[in-house]
């Protein structure tokens, strides 16, 4: 099937309102920021992901998630939180077939992060590489340096396990007990 453009921007819509919810954005400190982040991300012009390397990924990354944290109402504002619903909406558009092929999200898997939460952090600190990782105080307290500790970890292990780290969050999330 081709998605036209508009198809893509609804289906985009959706991907949003699943990966912003009450769950993931839970006690990030102000009603509104659910609805700001699903309209946000709704928004965000997937095309312009830069696809020159995970360098320059990360950098707009870094920008995206701060003009998120901007959306999000003042006593909300947590990079930690913007990042990690901004990492599960990249996850979910790979997931998502029609995204994935509308904005050639294939060729940036190996860029994108896993989202980081109590659990995915839990599981890598339980690494051997783990052992150095900064105590694990809440989404909303995570900053821009200890995301990408956390990511390098995560990295490789992923590396170990031969997949991208995005997808550790499926080994890490809720594991079965």
């Amino acid at each position: 099937m081709d998605v036209d453009v508009n198809y893509a921007q609804r289906l985009q819509r959706h991907v949003a309102q699943l990966a912003a919810n009450g769950s993931s954005l839970r006690n990030q400190g102000a009603p509104g920021v659910v609805t700001a982040a699903r309209r946000w991300l709704a928004g965000m012009n997937l095309l312009r992901l830069p696809r020159e390397g995970c360098e320059e990924f990360t950098r707009r990354l870094d920008a995206e998630t701060e003009r998120l944290v901007g959306s999000f109402p003042a006593r909300a504002q947590n990079w930690g939180a913007a990042r990690k619903v901004l990492n599960l909406f990249l996850r979910d558009c790979l997931y998502n077939f029609y995204l994935r092929d509308w904005y050639g999200l294939a060729v940036l898997e190996s860029f994108f992060e896993v989202p980081l939460d109590s659990y995915v952090a839990e599981a890598l600190h339980r690494t051997p590489r783990g052992e150095d990782l900064p105590e694990w105080r809440g989404v909303k307290y995570v900053s821009r340096e200890e995301n990408a500790l956390y990511q390098e970890i995560a990295s490789e292990e992923a590396e170990e396990l031969g997949i991208e780290r995005v997808h550790l969050d499926l080994k890490y999330w809720r594991p079965a007990q």
